[in-house]
């Protein structure tokens, strides 16, 4: 981790320490009036309040850490690596542990001043626990979205590919399977077939027609260049596909509508109207590469029977 990070996420720590033990002892000090007013100064209820206190701030504590690395990075405008995650959660992990066993030396040493040496104290560890993992559960969901926007960026080009440099179906297949595999993601697939290509081709013989290929993929290309990754299927053929790692329903049939769209308005075919039937999936883990793209392909001749249309399986 680079030290100007480090510094700053330090800082921003030991600012927040400062907010979270004037929290605390604001919070105990109302703990203490109450028992005092009740004539509880010494009870169980009185101690157990003040414990769940103490144990509530090692979970503040932990999140403050996890939080001043967070702002630290988004200070440097640059995402942890897989490497500096890994670093995050070990120190994070060392504040649960030494608050830890301060927290249970504290309570030792209340026993003693108090003459009770002998008291069974409460576990701080397992009372903690659930704080422990709250906390995990949000940095994870911090470490998955990152990861996730990292795979998006792959997925971009600066600049879109021709078509005699689009990948087929292979490469399709195995993209998509690497997709499929990330923990919590949602991948799109759209598979698209060209609407009259053929009366291009007859028209025009194969130069009308490669034409007619190559615009369509320009079009398309330009309307997922910054959201997924173009595939033509087949060497020959209007056959294409999409994969949009990281998206929803949503986006994926606004994206999806946007290309059929641009198809119809520029017309690839020239004289000859020409558009898009689009099948669609929004997937995840659960099927393979081959099922999903096979749904699409199918989504996509249900489309076919209208023609400029998209259907989504």
């Amino acid at each position: 981790m680079e030290k100007q990070i480090l510094e700053h996420a330090d800082a921003l720590y030991i600012r927040d320490l400062q907010e979270i033990a004037a929290k605390q002892v604001e919070e105990l000090g109302r703990v203490h009036r109450d028992a005092r007013k009740r004539g509880l100064s010494s009870s169980g209820i009185h101690l157990s309040n003040d414990f769940e206190v103490r144990v509530a701030s090692i979970g503040q504590r932990m999140k403050a850490r996890i939080m001043s690395f967070r702002q630290a990075f988004e200070a440097a405008n640059v995402e942890p690596s897989l490497e500096e995650f890994e670093q995050i959660w070990r120190t994070t992990e060392e504040v649960f542990s030494q608050l830890i066993n301060t927290m249970s030396a504290e309570l030792r040493l209340r026993a003693t001043q108090m003459g009770n040496p002998n008291q069974d104290l409460p576990h701080v560890q397992p009372a903690a626990a659930h704080f422990h993992d709250e906390v995990l559960a949000e940095f994870n969901v911090w470490r998955s979205r990152v990861g996730l926007a990292g795979v998006r960026k792959s997925f971009t080009a600066e600049n879109v590919s021709p078509l005699n440099e689009l990948k087929h179906q292979e490469d399709c297949l195995f993209d998509l399977q690497s997709l499929l595999g990330v923990e919590r993601s949602l991948t799109a697939v759209l598979y698209m077939d060209l609407d009259n290509f053929k009366a291009v081709n007859d028209a025009g013989q194969h130069e009308a027609g490669d034409k007619c290929i190559a615009q369509a993929a320009r079009i398309i290309g330009s309307v997922v260049q910054h959201k997924g990754r173009l595939y033509r299927l087949h060497d020959h053929g209007d056959e294409f596909a999409v994969v949009l790692p990281n998206c929803d329903a949503s986006e994926a049939r606004a994206t999806a509508e946007r290309i059929r769209a641009e198809i119809e308005q520029q017309q690839p075919g020239g004289e000859i109207l020409v558009t898009v039937s689009i099948g669609g999936i929004v997937a995840t883990g659960e099927l393979t590469a081959g099922e999903v793209l096979k749904r699409a392909d199918k989504a996509m001749y249900q489309a076919k029977e209208a023609k400029n249309t998209v259907c989504f399986a």
